[in-house]
């Protein structure tokens, strides 16, 4: 009986501690609303609305499904020695995914710019938003393991921070480098680097 009630209270603090997390991100998505509308025309924003829709297409393919396959399968092993493998093989696909996607912008950044928006114009804008992304769900595999793991507060923590330094670098690219789309595209990949280091060590 006591161990059913620990883990139900372990449970609700979990379900508490992601629920915070939650709404800081909801609050962040709306901070930036105010941010995109003062300093982007309405191209611009159609711009980087397609070249976020192309980031999230090339990494739902390119993730190659380990993420996924390892919230499915890490439970279905009892023995830590078993888990590690399972761990270490989704890492190293999920890992090979982003290299290629680094790849497929860097050969074809110059060509998609030119299929999407009639000049070449936005080729760094695609190669480094490929970039970003393939970061990005290489994190989002660290956060579901320490998500299998329990470990709530340290999920939750590097997201908030992760989110703080893209708010932050945003504000102070747009409204002093005047960098145009160009600064939300940085502030995601200097944010997401960080937090890919934070998440390794962790």
């Amino acid at each position: 009986m006591y161990k059913i009630s620990t883990k139900i209270k372990n449970y609700f603090f979990q379900g508490l501690v992601y629920g915070f997390g939650s709404g800081f991100d909801a609050l962040i998505g709306f901070l930036v609303l105010p941010l995109y509308a003062t300093s982007f025309s309405t191209e611009e924003y159609g711009i980087f609305s397609i070249l976020i829709l192309l980031s999230t297409l090339s990494s739902s393919f390119f993730y190659l499904g380990a993420s996924s396959a390892l919230s499915r399968s890490y439970f279905d092993y009892d023995k830590e020695k078993d888990r590690r493998k399972i761990v270490s093989t989704s890492l190293y696909i999920t890992v090979f995914g982003a290299i290629l996607q680094v790849l497929f912008g860097l050969l074809f950044a110059e060509n998609l710019s030119q299929i999407l928006f009639d000049n070449p114009n936005y080729t760094n804008h695609i190669f480094l938003i490929l970039i970003s992304s393939s970061l990005l769900f290489i994190n989002q595999l660290f956060y579901l393991l320490l998500r299998l793991l329990m470990r709530s507060v340290q999920v939750v923590s590097v997201s908030i921070f992760s989110s703080i330094v893209f708010l932050s670098l945003l504000f102070i690219f747009l409204k002093n480098y005047n960098l145009g789309i160009l600064s939300p595209i940085l502030a995601f990949n200097i944010s997401y680097g960080l937090s890919t280091i934070i998440l390794v060590f962790l």
